[in-house]
C-alpha cells in the first residue's frame, strides 16, 4: 500500500480570492485528496471561476464524478499529460509501472470531456535519447488525436540528453524529422 502524500495548502487557500492560475505537479496529482478539498471550498467560496487549473498527470488516473463536476466551475482546466512515446514499450520504460493502453483511453476519455467542458488536453513529452527516434511518430498520434503536444527535453542526468548523441546519431534523427 504506498504512502498517501499529505500537502499542506493553507497558504494556497488564504491566496484564492486572488488567484488566477493554480498548477497541480506530482506525483500524481490526481490522486491528492487535499487539492480535491481545495477545489470544493475555491467553488464554495465563489473563486472558481477566475482560476485556471493545470496538471502534470501520467494519464493513468480518471477522477471520480464528483472532480469532474468540480472542474466545470472552473474558469479552465488544463492537463498536460506525460506521454513520452507511442512506442509501447519505450512509454511503459519511461513512465515506469504506466500501462500504455489504459493512458491513451484515459486520454481519450479527456478528449470527449473537453468538449462539455472548458478544458484543453495537452501532452509534454519528456525527450530523451531513449524516445527521440520515435518523436516525430508520437507529435502524429497526438495531434491526430486533437492534443497539443509541447515537448520539452531532458537535461538530467546528462547521459540521457540527447546532447550526448554522437553526430552520425543527431543526423539519422534529423533526417528523419525532415
Amino acid at each position: 500500500h504506498p504512502k498517501r502524500t499529505k500537502v499542506n495548502l493553507d497558504f494556497v487557500y488564504k491566496k484564492l480570492s486572488t488567484l488566477k492560475y493554480l498548477k497541480f505537479t506530482g506525483g500524481e496529482p490526481l490522486t491528492i485528496k487535499d487539492h480535491w478539498d481545495l477545489l470544493e471550498y475555491a467553488v464554495e467560496k465563489g473563486y472558481s471561476h477566475d482560476i485556471i487549473l493545470n496538471y502534470s498527470t501520467n494519464g493513468t488516473v480518471w477522477p471520480k464524478e464528483k472532480i469532474v463536476n468540480l472542474w466545470s466551475q472552473f474558469k479552465r482546466v488544463e492537463l498536460c499529460v506525460s506521454f513520452d512515446s507511442v512506442i509501447k514499450e519505450e512509454n511503459e520504460y519511461l513512465r515506469h509501472l504506466t500501462n500504455q493502453e489504459n493512458v491513451i483511453k484515459n486520454i481519450d476519455k479527456y478528449l470527449e470531456l473537453s468538449k462539455t467542458l472548458p478544458m484543453h488536453v495537452i501532452s509534454r513529452p519528456t525527450i530523451t535519447i531513449l524516445n527521440m527516434y520515435h518523436l516525430p511518430e508520437t507529435i502524429e498520434f497526438l495531434e491526430n488525436k486533437g492534443v497539443r503536444v509541447n515537448p520539452t527535453h531532458l537535461t538530467k542526468p546528462e547521459y540521457l540528453s540527447v546532447t550526448v548523441l554522437p553526430k552520425h546519431t543527431k543526423d539519422l534523427i534529423k533526417e528523419k524529422f525532415e
